[in-house]
């Protein structure tokens, strides 16, 4: 994909995860997942997959892949994993799916968003468990701590913690959320390219920034 002459890497690769020697690539651009061998760099393999976006392996080396508005999940043959046996589809209602995790009881968290921009969490055989953050897409107004605006890539800590990266410049955040799905922390900014930005000349507790106000507090 191009815009004004460069190429989005972020559209081209969609996930990327490793287990016991193997590296596998969601190529999105192409509709390819990517197998590749990591001590000699060789690929193993490719399979067609309509829009490939996270992949993550669970404990029993199986591959997780979202394609499309589905996860399906492969056995992958470790004597030759080139080959991509059949798929079994796992992580129904999804909208628009871009992250995917696995915690260490191997429930599946997947970030969406079309209306929900939430972390929806599935058992490990794919049935519907939890979401985390309020639903709802990305609007002007009030700023909302518990509201995710366009959840990215996700990732499950030794706590099993869930933390989201936000693909969003308003604001920029990465969340953290513990396994009751309540927010445990955030992490903000930086400003886009090194700065930016004005304090009202009328009330020095305000500052604006790329169509957002923050209240400012000097003590």
């Amino acid at each position: 994909t191009l815009e004004n002459g460069y190429v989005r890497w972020e559209e081209q690769i969609g996930g990327i995860a490793a287990h016991y020697g193997l590296v596998v690539a969601s190529l999105t651009g192409i509709n390819q997942p990517l197998v590749v061998d990591a001590a000699t760099g060789k690929s193993l393999g490719t399979a067609e997959m309509e829009s490939p976006r996270g992949v993550a392996f669970d404990a029993q080396g199986r591959l997780v892949v979202l394609s499309g508005k589905q996860a399906l999940r492969y056995a992958l043959d470790a004597a030759d994993p080139k080959i991509l046996p059949a798929a079994e589809k796992v992580c129904e209602g999804l909208e628009d799916p871009y992250g995917v995790a696995l915690d260490a009881q191997g429930n599946i968290y997947v970030s969406d968003r079309e209306q929900s921009h939430q972390v929806k969490v599935f058992t490990p055989a794919g049935k519907p468990l939890r979401v985390i953050g309020k639903a709802g897409t990305p609007k002007a107004g009030p700023y909302d701590r518990l509201h995710m605006n366009n959840p990215r890539g996700v990732t499950i800590d030794s706590k099993g913690r869930l933390w989201v990266a936000e693909e969003d410049s308003q604001p920029k955040r990465v969340s953290v959320w513990n396994p009751d799905g309540s927010l445990a922390q955030e992490f903000y900014g930086p400003a886009d390219y090194g700065g930016g930005g004005r304090i009202d000349p009328q009330d020095k507790t305000k500052f604006y920034y790329n169509g957002m106000e923050f209240r400012l507090d000097w003590e």
